[in-house]
């Protein structure tokens, strides 16, 4: 009988132990340690290079570096004749004739004829003539309301005027004496003499040893030329290191520096619109010069 029992005990033990070992084994997955952590090392040799290039920008919108400006003691330019690219200058005039405080004198072409634009360092003395000269004319004597009718003495209308506000105003300012004369492009003609002989002595204003003009710093618009585009039968190759972005619509560039003065050059010292091709890919770039006194924002 106690052998019996014995023999019943271990047969239980075996039936015991043989189902434990039949319960799958629970692994339980722990994260990884701070130390384990794979770590992703990127080498120089496989770091994109970016180039960066501020100046000229190929976005719609450039930005403007900041740049000294000069102060204007004389000026006759000519209101009204905007371009698209004038709205980043407030929409500032067209400056025929230009003279600064440090005496530098740069004139534009004339409102009815393109010319290059030149340029020259003004000595005391030729600055005195010029504001000599307009004195004896008298400029500084005249009488205006500025209202360019029949009650403006600038004019003798003969009983010819007819009310209109269209067209160019052609303006002459001496900043030192606060002294500032418009007149309506269009009513030249019935201008009194005094102002005609005014107008005509700054028409042909060119002191000896004039220079051409080597601007640094152009805003250019550019697009893909249009079939409507058949008034400039000429077209210029783009030598210049600078590309341009195939686009549909108009874009704004800000180029200053040597560039400025080459692309400058390649149109012939001149405000200008012109076909040029680049890459076998005709463009039409219109040149707008931002001369030493102007200064640019897109917030106007």
């Amino acid at each position: 009988m106690t052998k019996v029992k014995f023999n019943f005990i271990l047969l239980l033990l075996f039936i015991l132990v043989s189902c434990q070992n039949s319960i799958p084994e629970t692994t339980t997955v722990l994260p990884p340690s701070p130390s384990q952590t794979p770590i992703l090392t990127i080498t120089p040799s496989s770091t994109p290079t970016l180039s960066l290039s501020l100046t000229p920008s190929t976005t719609p919108y450039p930005t403007f570096p900041p740049y000294s400006t000069k102060q204007v003691i004389f000026s006759y330019s000519v209101y009204g004749n905007q371009s698209s690219t004038d709205f980043l200058l407030g929409y500032a005039p067209q400056s025929i004739i230009v003279l600064y405080s440090d005496g530098e004198l740069i004139i534009s072409g004339k409102p009815y004829r393109q010319k290059q634009y030149q340029q020259k360092q003004l000595s005391s003395e030729e600055i005195n003539q010029l504001f000599s000269q307009l004195e004896v004319m008298g400029f500084y004597s005249l009488e205006t309301n500025q209202q360019h009718d029949t009650t403006d003495l600038l004019y003798d209308f003969k009983g010819q005027y007819g009310e209109t506000n269209d067209g160019l105003r052609i303006c002459i300012l001496d900043s030192a004496k606060d002294r500032k004369i418009c007149v309506r492009d269009h009513l030249r003609e019935f201008l009194i003499p005094q102002m005609k002989n005014i107008l005509q002595f700054l028409d042909n204003y060119e002191p000896q040893n004039m220079a051409l003009y080597q601007s640094n710093r152009l805003l250019l618009e550019v697009k893909i030329r249009q079939d409507e585009i058949n008034d400039h039968p000429e077209i210029i190759s783009w030598p210049i290191d600078f590309p341009l972005t195939k686009t549909n619509k108009s874009e704004i560039l800000y180029i200053e520096g040597e560039m400025a003065s080459q692309i400058f050059s390649l149109f012939g010292f001149q405000e200008d619109g012109r076909v040029v091709n680049s890459n076998g890919v005709e463009y039409y770039v219109i040149v707008r010069l931002v001369l030493p006194h102007e200064t640019l924002s897109w917030d106007r």
